[in-house]
């Protein structure tokens, strides 16, 4: 390593000289008198940790003594952020970590706030590929290249696209089948939050648009003044097979109030009626 500085001391202690390592990582002390040194690491090459031990030498006379010092590279780590097309964090997903010739050096899965980490990662040249998905997600398959170079943080940020698919919902009459134009559906997700707003055709079909896989339900809203407001849920779930919802509704109840009065308007009880379609 080139640019590592030592300081060389005598038997008591005193400071002879500073040396400083050359292209081949050596450096040479010639003309020294027989004796006990010391040598100790007072600056490290850039991308290094100094070794902070003190090495010991006795020269003598006509012999050549050395000393081996090796410095460690300065420790960086990897933040993987795995997170949806809407930034949503996503646990359970798998990563692989390589050096930048091909070598494997840990596999990482995201945690529930869809990070990973991995420490310990020398100067040098890396990679990141996804191995695994989320469920109903779509893997990313990119090479993400990083550099460490020093004692930081570097943060890698991978995005996977939701899978897709779409509600068919089919509205009929309970009695007789025939479809129901103009009802009005809402579309809830697991949360009960309202994802869309779908209306039957003249052939009683309403398509949603499209949603992320995960469980959904469905529920009338506004119906068509011959039919009823049905409250029931539909629960559904979007995933690879198609999602189809069939709703029917009960004809609307209607209610007849019959008023019998004497002829001075005044209400008379007791009477009884025949109703007839």
């Amino acid at each position: 390593m080139q640019d590592a500085t030592f300081a060389l001391f005598d038997e008591t202690g005193g400071k002879l000289k500073e040396l400083t390592t050359g292209f081949l990582g050596e450096v040479l002390v010639s003309v020294l008198p027989a004796g006990r040194y010391a040598v100790v690491q007072v600056k490290a090459a850039s991308g290094y940790v100094i070794d902070p031990a003190k090495y010991t030498a006795n020269v003598e006379d006509g012999k050549e003594s050395v000393i081996e010092i090796k410095n460690k590279g300065l420790q960086g780590s990897l933040k993987v952020i795995l997170t949806d097309t809407a930034k949503k964090p996503l646990q359970g997903g798998s990563f692989g970590v390589y050096k930048v010739d091909g070598t494997k050096l840990s596999d990482l899965s995201s945690d529930g706030s869809g990070e990973a980490y991995l420490s310990s990662l020398e100067k040098g040249d890396y990679y990141v590929m996804q191995s695994k998905a989320p469920e109903g997600y779509t893997m990313d398959t990119g090479k993400h290249s990083f550099t460490v170079s020093g004692s930081g943080q570097e943060q890698m940020d991978i995005v996977n696209t939701p899978m897709l698919g779409r509600l068919e919902a089919i509205v009929t009459d309970k009695k007789d089948s025939k479809p129901i134009q103009s009802v009005v559906l809402g579309v809830f997700n697991a949360n009960n939050d309202r994802v869309g707003e779908i209306v039957s055709d003249y052939d009683g079909y309403a398509y949603s648009a499209n949603l992320g896989y995960g469980e959904y339900y469905l529920t009338v809203l506004k119906a068509p003044e011959a039919y009823a407001v049905d409250y029931t849920r539909y629960n559904f779930t979007i995933g690879k097979d198609k999602a189809t919802v069939n709703v029917k509704l009960d004809e609307a109840q209607g209610k007849v109030r019959v008023i019998k009065e004497d002829y001075r308007g005044k209400g008379v009880s007791g009477s009884i009626f025949d109703v007839y379609d």
